[in-house]
């Protein structure tokens, strides 16, 4: 991924792919721990072939700790379940 020139350092992110119950294709959740623009992140899901994008602002741990928590609970929990949550439930196995 082309990044800004303003950005330092390494890309930090953690991708995990899901397969809705009874869906042909599978999908991408990625939490990347940085900001990106909206039209540069269309951009490289499009160059890769991705249709489709829902682009999410976690909540700042500093304003919100718990919005910040479930949110990347959320993605954390795609495959199996984290402190009791069930978004693995809506996943093949």
């Amino acid at each position: 991924m082309e990044r800004s020139k303003n950005s330092n350092g390494p890309l930090i992110y953690f991708a995990c792919p899901a397969q809705a119950l009874g869906a042909p294709r599978y999908h991408l959740h990625v939490l990347i721990w940085e900001w990106l623009r909206r039209s540069f992140a269309a951009r490289h899901a499009s160059a890769v072939g991705f249709d489709h994008m829902d682009l999410r602002q976690i909540a700042s741990a500093r304003d919100n700790l718990y919005a910040a928590v479930q949110g990347v609970g959320y993605f954390l929990g795609q495959q199996r379940s984290v402190f009791g949550s069930t978004p693995h439930d809506r996943h093949e196995p």
